[in-house]
């Protein structure tokens, strides 16, 4: 990827009537917060209401946001009004966020956007409460909620009213709507993790971090770890199973720790990266693969084949998002074997399989999308209890201030810079 050009700020159209903008904030409302009058910001930063700011809801502070204003541009900076949450939102201070694989992907214009142009990008994040909704006392787990609490959130919303739903599955076709209408300019703005602030709506997954967990460990907590977390829940490990794990980035990474620690008897990852190969065995990985050692395919499967004295894994997970990587999955399996696969997100990406090695040998192939509820309070509590254990900092390879987000988009991109080890962060006071 090319370089980005330095942040394109922009400001909306004030008048005499709007709040003062605050240089700094600490992101807290308190009780008996003056509220400001002025008229209120519209679309494209017109005051579309006259009334004063305090009958419609607004807190006297602004908040800065990122938004991309269409693939392949660099991302923009604006300014809002933060308005009080309506009774079923929650406000939010974001403390940090991280960039997401498929935030580079949406970047490129890879995945088709998700949402209306100019668009609030980032999901991945932690943030504080600022204010709750009267109706949002507590968690989805039922654990009382406060002001100042460091909370993580599901970025989907299942609809609970669509045939998929009814099943039971996460894979909702509305699960993105929670932003999927909105632009940047539209009320509440904050709809994305790279900002000040972030907005909780209706029906919004929301749990209180245990004290223990550091707030950069959690980060990716709501995307990578609980995706991961799906992934070994969905290939259904058993106590002494073989699981190989099909590329070490984030994902493959976070899924062969929580594979090791599922009960796995042997956790084998396959990455080009030495530094990628050395983390996940520092994670958990019994053995690892190193592609340009082992150039074919041929090579990679009988080494697995050596390696489970013949059989082949039991489970196999996809992490790589490299379609090419599927037949070797399959045939890396033993009769009967589970392939789960979840990086290969593109439409335009496509492989060619054997259905024969499927059907004779009784193999399963599995996709993953997002998680189920239970999911994310659990990998939180995983971070805590792993904390000491495991080398959760080396996952964080640069914090950025928001200022910089297009230094860290560039950062993260793979095709950029094949020496990622982690995750960049944005931190909103760096």
């Amino acid at each position: 990827m090319s370089s980005r050009p330095s942040i394109v700020w922009r400001r909306a159209a004030h008048d005499e009537h709007d709040p003062p903008r605050a240089t700094r904030c600490s992101g807290r409302s308190s009780p008996g917060t003056t509220l400001c009058d002025g008229g209120a910001l519209g679309a494209r930063g017109v005051r579309a209401d006259l009334r004063p700011l305090h009958e419609l809801g607004v807190i006297c502070v602004k908040g800065r946001i990122a938004f991309s204003p269409g693939p392949n541009t660099p991302f923009e900076i604006d300014e809002f009004p933060v308005l009080r949450p309506e009774p079923d939102q929650v406000l939010v201070r974001v403390l940090a966020a991280g960039i997401c694989g498929s935030d580079v992907h949406m970047y490129r214009g890879e995945l088709g956007m998700l949402t209306a142009l100019p668009c609030a990008s980032g999901h991945e994040m932690i943030g504080e409460i600022v204010e709750l909704g009267e109706r949002r006392k507590r968690d989805t787990l039922g654990r009382e909620l406060r002001e100042g609490d460091r909370v993580a959130y599901a970025y989907f919303r299942v609809c609970d009213g669509c045939p998929t739903c009814a099943a039971g599955s996460v894979a909702c076709p509305n699960r993105y709507a929670v932003r999927a209408p909105l632009t940047v300019y539209d009320p509440p703005h904050f709809h994305g993790a790279f900002g000040d602030y972030y907005v909780l709506r209706e029906g919004q997954w929301i749990y209180k971090l245990p004290e223990a967990t550091k707030t950069e460990h959690a980060v990716p907590a709501n995307c990578a770890i609980a995706q991961a977390l799906a992934g070994v829940h969905a290939g259904q490990i058993r106590f002494g199973d073989t699981v190989v794990v099909q590329g070490l980035g984030g994902l493959g990474i976070y899924a062969a720790a929580l594979a090791r620690d599922s009960g796995a008897g042997l956790v084998i990852g396959i990455d080009m990266v030495p530094e990628r190969l050395e983390l996940a065995r520092r994670f958990g990985a019994h053995e690892t693969i190193d592609i340009s050692q082992l150039t074919s395919p041929e090579e990679r499967i009988a080494e697995i084949q050596r390696l489970t004295g013949g059989a082949g894994a039991d489970v196999v997970i996809e992490m790589a998002g490299v379609p090419a990587v599927v037949p070797e999955g399959i045939q890396s399996m033993r009769a009967g074997g589970r392939y789960v696969l979840i990086g290969n997100t593109m439409a335009d990406r496509a492989t060619e399989v054997v259905p024969q090695q499927i059907v004779r040998s009784n193999r399963t192939l599995v996709g993953i999308v997002n998680y189920e509820q239970w999911m994310l309070p659990r990998t939180l509590d995983w971070l805590a209890r792993r904390r000491d254990e495991l080398p959760f900092d080396d996952l964080v390879s640069q914090v950025y201030p928001l200022e910089q987000i297009n230094d860290a988009i560039t950062a993260s991109d793979w095709a950029g810079s094949k020496a990622n080890l982690g995750r960049a962060l944005i931190s909103m006071t760096a």
